[in-house]
Parts: structure tokens; sequence; C-alpha cells
């Protein structure tokens, strides 16, 4: 995935860096989560990526002091809790709290 890609090279590059995940991407961060569910959520003609792919970027944007956040809406929605979610996911923010952060003075937010 490409945003992973870019999270990558920006915390290598010691940037501090969180990811949020919103819509229906929150599924794909379920500790029960397919193989199958995977390859619907993420069509082979969109993306190169496996889900071993996503699970091993996943750890190394957690091996690099990357944060993975889910909306909170989202979650809802697809009627999952944080409990239901791989471990490498730090937490749960809304809209409001993303935008908050989003305009603190030294803040840069990329959107893919």
């Amino acid at each position: 995935m490409l945003a992973f890609r870019y999270a990558l090279t920006a915390a290598a590059m010691d940037i501090e860096v969180e990811i949020h995940v919103v819509g229906a991407s929150v599924g794909l961060l379920r500790r029960d989560a397919s193989r199958e569910a995977f390859e619907v959520a993420v069509p082979k003609a969109n993306s190169a990526m496996s889900s071993q792919d996503f699970v091993s970027q996943i750890s190394d944007l957690k091996s690099l002091g990357v944060e993975l956040y889910v909306c909170s809406a989202a979650l809802a929605e697809a009627r999952l809790s944080l409990s239901d979610l791989i471990p490498e996911v730090s937490g749960v923010r809304g809209a409001a709290a993303l935008l908050v952060a989003g305009m603190s003075p030294d803040a840069r937010m990329l959107t893919l």
C-alpha cells in the first residue's frame, strides 16, 4: 500500500508518523481477518500486496515507532471493538481528535 511506503520512509527519516485507518479499511486490522477478506478489500488489480505483505509492513511500521489508530465511527459501523483488532493498533481516534492533532502548528498531514 502506498500509504505504508510513505509512512515507512518518513519514519526511517525520524519523522513522527501516525496512520489513521478509516472506513472499511478498519476490517483489514481484525485479528481474524482472512486472506480472502484482504483480497476482496484490496483487489489484485489495485495492489500487488498480499495479506502477508500487509501484516509484515504493519510490523515494520510499529518497529519504527509509527502509531496506528482506527476511526471510532468506522469501528462502530463495522460492529467491532478495539479488542477485535490486531495488537499493533495503538488506539481509537475519531475525526475530531484527528483534526485537532492536524491543526497543531508543527503538524503535517498526508492523505492518499
